[in-house]
């Protein structure tokens, strides 16, 4: 029988993710990693024993292990960032990166001209932001929702009609881009207009696309669970972003097109006969990329992310850190209906520290331990949470620190989950399991 771990994050995403996936398929010695939601926007750093690095976006962390990577029908393909991260790859070592890769033929494929619209979009918002990633993923979603005749998916990367339906995708993502303000005269949106409007563009794409289709090994929607039938490796399922990203209980419309608790990841073992574990992954601080509510942000624990290997871009902007939040990791877990273990990461982070403030509650004098959810999730209510948490006022505790390791068992105590994973370090080897 096969076994199974699904590592989530329970954060607004960084929570060690890429990290924790590595040291899992070694310790296990997984041949494979699933990704099961989000698309190319997602960031996972592994950096090696050796001081290998890379920023995993379509390819699994479990990479510099040796595992092959499935891309499930649940992921938003981008094969022209796929073709520019696996020279990275190269680069760094790994032989052939495009024969690593098993892609479900449904799969949706995000387009330059998504990624242009996007763009285009979130300029014309101005003090508007919802904070995307400017790659395109949400676009892709919301036109495979509209059932739209030029959407494109894995299985017509090697259709001759493709050019066809890329022409007729470009001059509607055209005509919506002019809707929607054409980026608001901002200089950043000429490039992408130009994308949109260029009539040669198609073409590249579909010889990007083709050259892509002819290097990955491309599968049917029985790949996965033949595989688990069939054999008895140890899997790991690596979610994408953080709960509190959501499309349904993150606060809109600071969110993500994605479903990011364990669903996808349990439609994808539905049906087979394997033995699963679910790992939720927080770090010991709570951090947020991008615009949206972030109550316990503070300045003064900017230092604790100098070393991330964030970065400022024009669509996130800042990267913002803060003292762990008890409230929103409660309400994550809640809406994932609790997790087999939890992972804690950047205990290295705490060295020094006599103590550190964590947020109990919301409120003086009120006392707002938990957050309400509305089941099945209500994207009104999400809205009426996020503007709750824009003006939520944190209720801090100095919580005395005998030791790094100690601080996280008290957190997975509090909140009543078992301590599966801590992490010391950016390596596998500072990852320790308790005990």
């Amino acid at each position: 029988m096969a076994s199974a771990t699904i590592c989530i994050g329970l954060g607004f995403g960084d929570e060690g993710k890429g990290s924790t996936v590595d040291y899992l398929t070694r310790h296990h010695k997984a041949s494979l990693v699933v990704r099961f939601n989000g698309g190319a926007q997602a960031g996972h750093n592994v950096i090696t024993p050796h001081g290998r690095h890379h920023c995993f976006s379509q390819w699994g962390s479990g990479t510099f292990a040796g595992a092959r990577t499935f891309l499930s029908r649940f992921m938003m393909v981008n094969p022209i960032f796929a073709l520019s991260e696996a020279k990275h790859l190269q680069h760094v070592g790994v032989a052939d990166p495009l024969a690593l890769l098993t892609v479900e033929r449904e799969a949706l494929i995000t387009t330059p001209f998504h990624v242009a619209a996007n763009r285009i979009a979130e300029l014309s918002r101005s003090n508007g932001l919802h904070g995307s990633c400017g790659m395109g993923i949400g676009q892709t979603a919301e036109d495979a929702l509209a059932r739209h005749d030029d959407v494109v998916r894995v299985s017509d990367l090697l259709s001759s009609g493709l050019t066809k339906k890329l022409r007729a995708l470009q001059r509607r993502k055209l005509a919506e881009a002019r809707a929607s303000g054409s980026g608001g005269g901002n200089p950043l949106a000429t490039v992408e207009m130009g994308i949109l409007e260029d009539p040669s563009v198609p073409e590249s794409v579909f010889q990007a696309y083709s050259q892509f289709a002819h290097r990955v090994q491309l599968v049917d929607e029985r790949w996965l669970p033949d595989f688990l039938d069939y054999f008895t490796d140890h899997v790991i399922f690596e979610g994408a972003q953080g709960v509190l990203l959501d499309e349904w209980w993150g606060f809109h419309p600071h969110t993500t097109w994605s479903t990011c608790t364990f669903d996808n990841a349990m439609q994808l073992l539905q049906g087979t006969d394997t033995d699963v574990r679910r790992l939720g992954v927080l770090r010991v601080f709570h951090t947020r990329h991008g615009t949206g509510p972030f109550p316990t942000g503070r300045a003064d624990f900017g230092e604790w992310t100098k070393d991330d290997h964030n970065v400022h871009t024009p669509w996130q902007h800042g990267f913002r850190a803060g003292p762990f939040d008890m409230v929103l990791a409660r309400y994550a877990l809640d809406a994932v209906g609790g997790c087999d273990g939890l992972v804690f990461t950047h205990l290295d982070k705490l060295e020094g520290c006599a103590e550190v403030p964590v947020c109990w509650a919301y409120g003086h004098p009120d006392h707002i331990p938990r957050l309400p959810q509305r089941r099945p999730a209500d994207l009104k209510h999400q809205e009426e949470l996020c503007q709750f948490l824009k003006t939520a006022k944190p209720n801090y505790i100095e919580q005395k620190i005998a030791d790094p390791r100690g601080h996280a068992e008290f957190l997975a105590a509090s909140l009543r989950t078992p301590l599966a994973l801590v992490s010391e370090g950016p390596t596998a080897k500072d990852k320790v399991s308790p005990p």
